[in-house]
């Protein structure tokens, strides 16, 4: 039986690492970025702005990635999403 998977790798990848950057999950966050974040495709500049940068960081060239670091970083700050997320 075939797992369905609900999240595009990438997009969970993305969220997944910056909320472990986030909450300082450093365990977590080092098997992700050593050995999922490249098979997502996720570049080193887009891994160390997931640590320490922001979704406005040239690295990220899509709309739908900066949303989802925008989501991440307000589920942290706020518990919670805005409408415009």
């Amino acid at each position: 039986m075939r797992r369905v998977q609900r999240r595009p790798n990438r997009d969970r990848e993305i969220v997944i690492d910056r909320t472990r950057a986030r909450c300082g999950g450093e365990y977590e966050w080092s098997v992700h970025v050593q050995r999922f974040a490249p098979r997502a495709g996720l570049t080193t500049a887009q891994i160390g702005s997931l640590t320490h940068g922001t979704s406005a960081d040239t690295c990220w060239t899509t709309e739908r990635d900066r949303m989802l670091i925008d989501a991440a970083d307000a589920r942290h700050a706020h518990h919670d999403l805005d409408d415009a997320l």
